[in-house]
């Protein structure tokens, strides 16, 4: 059977912080997203040729990777408003 464990709420936390250490933490939503569409578009592309003896070169991969990459950023781009990073 589990024991239920009480956690404190983020302002007990937050106060048991000196206030110095509280900051606000920015994050560039845009890059965060490109950085994982790109990974996978490698993953994915690099799965795609795995059990295949044409294997294709280094250059082809990276044109593939990034027009995998710059589709689907733009896609996004259209129905995901990620802010202008320079605003802070």
């Amino acid at each position: 059977m589990r024991r239920k464990v009480k956690l404190p709420v983020v302002s007990e936390v937050a106060s048991a912080f000196p206030r110095t250490v509280r900051q606000t933490l920015r994050v560039n939503l845009y890059e965060i997203v490109s950085r994982a569409v790109e990974e996978g578009a490698f993953h994915g592309l690099r799965r795609t040729w795995k059990h295949r003896s044409d294997e294709p070169s280094e250059e082809v991969l990276a044109d593939a990777q990034e027009y995998v990459r710059d589709e689907v950023m733009a896609a996004l781009c259209e129905v995901v408003e990620f802010g202008d990073p320079e605003a802070a």
